[in-house]
């Protein structure tokens, strides 16, 4: 069966939830379209499934139980696709897609961009361009996360810090071959809502704990909505082909949050590196600063993984005999990958340290 970009055809079945084996394909040269996110949307607008196509071109997606849906095509540097209403019944069907390959113009940022808030930043062009691109690789890297496509061997290195920021101690281990996962953690939208990036802020004994933004709360609304946007230049510690979405939290009650800037390479629309950093720290560490960075790198197939990852955090010291914390100095976890490997053991890429 053949489905072109203008419409689906004849995807009318029984009721029921049913299987769909979707081939894509672009339309000019008929080439595989391998690492595009492919997501099932109800006539709601609601996504209900999501996958990745392979080198081949396929994906396999099912829908939730019969209904209308569309199929929403996105890809790192190209315009966003999406087919026509169409019903849906309980069959198992094959599919193939032929849609075209629009790339996306990228702005050249020279100056600093206005800063707008929440959904305000969606009505600027040229925010809305970099954070759709970004969200595009956060979203494959997700799904590379949550369907375990991938096995790693990286290294980890846990260093102490003084105040000054030299070291003093340090550790270091190579990890076994795990699953893919992401180097910093968040909780749920609804705990970051209530409580911020940091909990147990002033607790010395059990906390505090800091959590990163990690896929599921830069893919959320929560995100969009509690922060303010802005393109920036590339400066003398990035590579002059980037451009960057710097974001802050909006003004809204205070508790611990990041801020950071978001880099995309312009020419590829490729997403390069995420920098944030905390905002209200603890009391004792009031003059301290307390950040993360995480380098992003495409795999053979298009999926994405965080290459290399940073994280700086202060640490307290408490004196016998004296329950008030003071500023000791900084812990700081390096970690990088360096071998990527499918499930079956296969090398598909490999890193330099």
């Amino acid at each position: 069966m053949i489905l072109t970009a203008a419409c689906l055809i004849g995807l009318a079945g029984a009721a029921g939830a049913q299987d769909l084996r979707v081939r894509i394909l672009e339309e000019e040269l008929s080439v595989p379209v391998s690492g595009a996110l492919v997501l099932l949307v109800d006539q709601e607008g609601r996504e209900r499934e999501r996958g990745v196509t392979s080198e081949g071109g396929r994906v396999h997606l099912r829908a939730p139980a019969a209904g209308s849906y569309r199929l929403r095509l996105l890809r790192i540097g190209y315009v966003a696709w999406e087919s026509a209403l169409t019903e849906v019944g309980g069959e198992t069907r094959d599919i193939e897609l032929r849609v075209p390959s629009q790339r996306v113009v990228l702005p050249d940022v020279i100056v600093v961009g206005r800063s707008l808030c929440g959904a305000r930043s969606t009505g600027d062009a040229a925010t809305m361009a970099l954070w759709e691109e970004a969200q595009k690789a956060f979203g494959l890297a997700r799904e590379t996360v949550l369907r375990r496509r991938l096995r790693f061997r990286s290294v980890e290195r846990v260093e102490e810090l003084n105040k000054n920021g030299l070291v003093i101690g340090e550790r270091a281990a190579l990890q076994p071959s795990g699953l893919t996962s992401w180097p910093v953690r968040a909780p749920a939208v609804e705990s970051l809502a209530a409580h911020g990036f940091v909990s147990q802020i002033e607790d010395l004994h059990v906390g505090p704990t800091w959590y990163g933004p990690d896929p599921e709360v830069l893919l959320s609304e929560f995100f969009l909505e509690s922060h303010c946007f802005r393109t920036v230049p590339s400066d003398s510690a990035v590579p002059a082909g980037w451009v960057g979405l710097a974001f802050e939290p909006a003004p809204v009650p205070h508790k611990p949050d990041i801020r950071g800037t978001i880099w995309v390479d312009r020419e590829s629309a490729e997403l390069r590196r995420l920098d944030f950093a905390y905002e209200t720290l603890p009391s004792w560490a009031e003059h301290a600063t307390a950040g993360g960075r995480l380098d992003f790198a495409r795999l053979p197939g298009g999926l994405w993984i965080v290459q290399r990852w940073t994280l700086r955090v202060p640490v307290p010291e408490v004196r016998r005999g004296d329950d008030r914390a003071r500023f000791h100095g900084y812990q700081r976890t390096r970690g990088w990958i360096e071998m990527v490997l499918s499930e079956q053991g296969q090398e598909l890429a490999r890193f330099d340290p």
